[in-house]
């Protein structure tokens, strides 16, 4: 069974804490499970450091998904089993 995993939230790797997703995922014990992660956001600069950050970590770009801001939030939480919203600098 494929784990759909998202990130829900602007791509501001510096705040969002979407690199500590991907640092996370890189991890051996990831490695052998069955995943797809998708990031959902709005941000040109955020989504090239993403793309940095997945080629630098060695991620298979296969399972990673970045898509631009999309209005029907409802239908992304329907459509994927867990929503992760790490932060580095925000409460939550």
């Amino acid at each position: 069974m494929n784990g759909q995993i998202f990130s829900l939230a602007r791509f501001s790797p510096l705040v969002k804490g979407q690199p500590l997703l991907l640092e996370a995922f890189a991890r051996k014990e990831w490695k052998s499970r069955d995943w797809q992660l998708s990031f959902i956001g709005i941000s040109g600069f955020g989504q090239v450091y993403l793309e940095k950050l997945i080629k630098f970590y060695g991620l298979d770009r296969e399972r990673i998904k970045i898509t631009a801001h999309k209005d029907n939030v409802l239908e992304e939480i329907c459509n994927h089993d867990v929503l992760l919203m790490p932060s580095s600098a925000e409460g939550s």
